[in-house]
Protein backbone atom coordinates (compact mmCIF):
# COMPACT_ATOMS: atom_id res chain seq x y z
CA UNK A 1 0.00 0.00 0.00
CA UNK A 2 1.08 3.59 -1.10
CA UNK A 3 -0.52 6.26 0.95
CA UNK A 4 0.36 9.87 -0.18
CA UNK A 5 3.82 8.95 -1.30
CA UNK A 6 5.64 9.88 -4.09
CA UNK A 7 8.11 8.20 -6.06
CA UNK A 8 10.74 11.41 -7.62
CA UNK A 9 10.77 14.82 -5.51
CA UNK A 10 9.00 16.74 -7.99
CA UNK A 11 5.75 15.52 -6.62
CA UNK A 12 6.16 17.29 -3.51
CA UNK A 13 4.24 20.26 -3.23
CA UNK A 14 5.46 23.29 -1.83
CA UNK A 15 8.97 21.63 -0.97
CA UNK A 16 10.88 24.44 -1.54
CA UNK A 17 8.71 26.10 1.70
CA UNK A 18 10.12 23.39 3.66
CA UNK A 19 13.32 22.99 2.99
CA UNK A 20 13.58 26.57 3.46
CA UNK A 21 11.77 26.13 7.06
CA UNK A 22 13.44 26.19 10.35
CA UNK A 23 12.70 23.65 13.12
CA UNK A 24 12.01 26.39 15.60
CA UNK A 25 9.51 28.31 13.12
CA UNK A 26 5.82 28.30 14.63
CA UNK A 27 4.27 26.07 11.82
CA UNK A 28 6.37 23.28 13.40
CA UNK A 29 5.26 23.89 17.28
CA UNK A 30 2.88 20.33 16.77
CA UNK A 31 5.78 17.95 15.39
CA UNK A 32 8.36 19.31 17.83
CA UNK A 33 6.19 18.43 20.77
CA UNK A 34 5.17 15.02 19.33
CA UNK A 35 8.80 14.53 19.46
CA UNK A 36 9.64 15.59 22.20
CA UNK A 37 7.37 13.45 24.04
CA UNK A 38 8.75 9.98 22.66
CA UNK A 39 12.52 10.78 21.24
CA UNK A 40 14.78 9.04 23.08
CA UNK A 41 17.40 11.62 22.01
CA UNK A 42 15.23 14.57 23.86
CA UNK A 43 13.53 17.32 22.62
CA UNK A 44 17.25 18.89 21.87
CA UNK A 45 17.36 16.08 19.43
CA UNK A 46 14.40 17.98 16.88
CA UNK A 47 16.59 20.40 14.78
CA UNK A 48 19.12 16.80 13.83
CA UNK A 49 15.93 14.89 12.51
CA UNK A 50 14.34 18.55 11.29
CA UNK A 51 17.50 19.13 8.89
CA UNK A 52 17.93 15.14 7.44
CA UNK A 53 14.11 15.70 6.59
CA UNK A 54 15.20 18.87 4.79
CA UNK A 55 17.87 16.82 2.72
CA UNK A 56 15.17 13.92 2.04
CA UNK A 57 12.88 16.68 0.57
CA UNK A 58 15.81 18.36 -1.29
CA UNK A 59 16.91 15.24 -2.99
CA UNK A 60 14.67 11.90 -2.61
CA UNK A 61 13.01 10.27 -3.98
CA UNK A 62 14.60 9.97 -7.33
CA UNK A 63 12.95 7.31 -8.87
CA UNK A 64 11.98 7.10 -12.80
CA UNK A 65 8.42 6.44 -14.18
CA UNK A 66 10.42 3.50 -15.83
CA UNK A 67 11.90 1.86 -12.08
CA UNK A 68 8.54 2.19 -11.12
CA UNK A 69 7.40 -0.08 -13.52
CA UNK A 70 9.36 -2.65 -12.01
CA UNK A 71 8.08 -3.11 -8.99
CA UNK A 72 7.14 -6.89 -8.79
CA UNK A 73 4.51 -6.99 -6.14
CA UNK A 74 0.73 -5.58 -6.37
CA UNK A 75 0.27 -1.96 -4.80
CA UNK A 76 -2.62 0.03 -3.96
CA UNK A 77 -2.34 3.91 -4.25
CA UNK A 78 -4.08 6.19 -2.01
CA UNK A 79 -4.07 9.89 -1.49
CA UNK A 80 -5.95 12.72 0.01
CA UNK A 81 -7.43 14.98 -1.41
CA UNK A 82 -5.31 17.63 0.33
CA UNK A 83 -2.42 15.70 -0.11
CA UNK A 84 1.16 17.12 0.12
CA UNK A 85 2.10 15.04 -2.75
CA UNK A 86 0.47 16.39 -6.41
CA UNK A 87 -2.75 14.54 -7.76
CA UNK A 88 -0.82 14.58 -11.62
CA UNK A 89 2.24 12.83 -9.57
CA UNK A 90 0.23 10.57 -7.79
CA UNK A 91 -2.12 9.48 -10.89
CA UNK A 92 1.40 9.01 -13.09
CA UNK A 93 2.47 6.89 -9.90
CA UNK A 94 -0.54 5.07 -10.32
CA UNK A 95 -0.03 4.52 -13.88
CA UNK A 96 3.75 3.97 -14.03
CA UNK A 97 2.92 0.39 -12.03
CA UNK A 98 2.39 -2.73 -13.23
CA UNK A 99 -1.18 -3.90 -14.05
CA UNK A 100 -1.08 -7.42 -14.68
Amino acid sequence: MTVGANFHREGLIGGDLWTAASPDDEEWAGPRKCYAEVSPDGPDHFPVVFRKLQRMWREEPTLSEGEVATIPVPDLVVAGDDDSISHHHTVTLYEALPHE
